[in-house]
């Protein structure tokens, strides 16, 4: 049996950074920031954990819109990977690249079109 564990310490640390930082979004006190109202729903992480991708969306309920959100993330990123450093063991805090998540709106638009052309083929 071959043990190759290092192969997936990538997906293993992903999994913790994104825990991670919904704790930090959820109990964030970054001051005038909006990151409360957003949730990480995909990260990846580089197999050099060099840099994390982080794709999020906007909480359910949240009047923010995912432009003022990104400029939030963006602005408090320095914040974020400190407080991320402290709840994350490693050696090398990754660098964070924020990206709006619109996966469900196109999920919505594909279910549209399909609805559409299923009510044209109805007969009447």
């Amino acid at each position: 049996m071959i043990k190759n564990n290092g192969q997936y310490r990538h997906l293993r640390v992903a999994s913790t950074i994104q825990s991670a930082l919904n704790e930090i979004f959820l109990m964030s006190k970054i001051q005038g920031s909006q990151i409360a109202d957003c949730s990480i729903t995909k990260l990846n992480v580089t197999k050099d954990l060099k840099l994390i991708t982080c794709y999020f969306v906007p909480c359910a309920g949240s009047s923010t819109t995912p432009k003022d959100l990104l400029s939030s993330l963006d602005d408090a990123k320095f914040t974020i990977r400190k407080m991320l450093s402290s709840k994350v063991k490693l050696k090398y805090i990754p660098e964070i690249r924020f990206i709006y998540d619109n996966t469900f709106e196109e999920f919505m638009k594909v279910n549209r079109l399909i609805d559409e052309i299923s009510l044209k083929k109805l007969p009447s």
